[in-house]
C-alpha cells in the first residue's frame, strides 16, 4: 500500500493486510484489514464463530463498524500516529506516492546494473518497488558488506533470510525513503564498500545511473 496501485476488490481479494510502517512510511504497531463481503459472509457463517478475541475480526465489526466503538483498549498513540500517516499519504496523493516508488525502484534497478551487479528479480516488470535484491558478488559475504556500510559508513541495508541468507543483500526504498536522499547515500556507500572488499567496479559508475534514471525528479506538485 503507497508503492503498488492495488484495489482489492479489484483484484479479487478477500482479506488483505497490511502495515503503516512500511511504504506509507509510519510507525509500527497496528495492522490495517480489508474484509471483502463473501469473507464476512464465510467467518459468520461458521458453525461456532471465532469471537471473543482481540484478533477476531467479527468483534471488530460489530463494535467498531456497526457500534462506532472499539471491542478493546487500543493503543491511542499508535491510533494517532497512523491518522498523521494517512493525512501525509493522502496530501501527498496515492498515485504521486506510487509513482515516486516506482522512479526511485528504477533508478536503484539501473545503478545496481551499471556496477555490473546482478538484481535477484527475473524481470523489471515483477521487480518490487518497495525494494530492490542484489545477488551477492562472488567472493565475499552478504554479513561483511552489511556490516561494513552500517559500522564504517552508517547506511544501514537489509539481507537474505532463510535459505536466501548470503546470496542477497536488499535496498529499501520504502515511504520517506523513497527518495534521492537515501537512495544516492545507499549506492554511494555500497560503491565504497565494494571497492573496501576488493570488487572490481567503476567508481561513481551507480550513482551516475541513478542520476540519469532520475531526470526530471521534482519534490515539487506540478499541475
Amino acid at each position: 500500500l503507497g508503492a503498488e496501485d492495488i484495489s482489492p476488490e479489484d483484484a479479487g481479494i478477500d482479506v488483505a493486510i497490511t502495515g503503516p510502517q512500511k511504504c506509507l512510511g509510519g510507525v509500527p504497531g497496528l495492522s490495517m484489514v480489508s474484509v471483502s463481503p463473501a469473507a464476512w459472509a464465510r467467518m459468520s457463517s461458521r458453525s461456532n464463530p471465532l469471537t471473543g478475541s482481540y484478533l477476531s475480526l467479527l468483534d471488530w465489526r460489530h463494535e467498531w463498524i456497526e457500534q462506532g466503538r472499539f471491542p478493546f483498549t487500543p493503543s491511542v498513540a499508535d491510533v494517532y500516529a497512523l491518522e498523521a500517516t494517512l493525512r501525509q499519504a493522502v496530501d501527498e496523493g496515492i498515485p504521486a506516492m506510487v509513482a515516486r516508488h516506482r522512479t526511485i525502484a528504477h533508478a536503484a534497478r539501473a545503478a545496481v546494473r551499471a556496477l555490473g551487479l546482478s538484481l535477484w528479480v527475473a524481470r523489471n516488470d515483477i521487480a518490487a518497488p518497495g525494494c530492490t535484491a542484489v545477488v551477492t558478488p562472488a567472493g565475499i559475504e552478504a554479513a561483511h558488506l552489511i556490516r561494513t556500510m552500517r559500522d564504517r559508513y552508517g547506511v544501514m541495508i537489509s539481507g537474505g533470510y532463510g535459505e536466501l541468507t548470503g546470496k542477497l543483500f536488499r535496498l529499501g526504498h520504502m515511504g520517506m525513503s523513497a527518495h534521492p536522499t537515501t537512495l544516492f547515500a545507499q549506492v554511494g556507500v555500497l560503491e565504497r564498500t565494494l571497492l573496501d572488499l576488493d570488487v572490481a567496479i567503476t567508481p561513481g559508475a551507480g550513482a551516475g545511473a541513478a542520476v540519469s534514471a532520475l531526470d526530471g525528479w521534482s519534490d515539487v506538485p506540478r499541475d
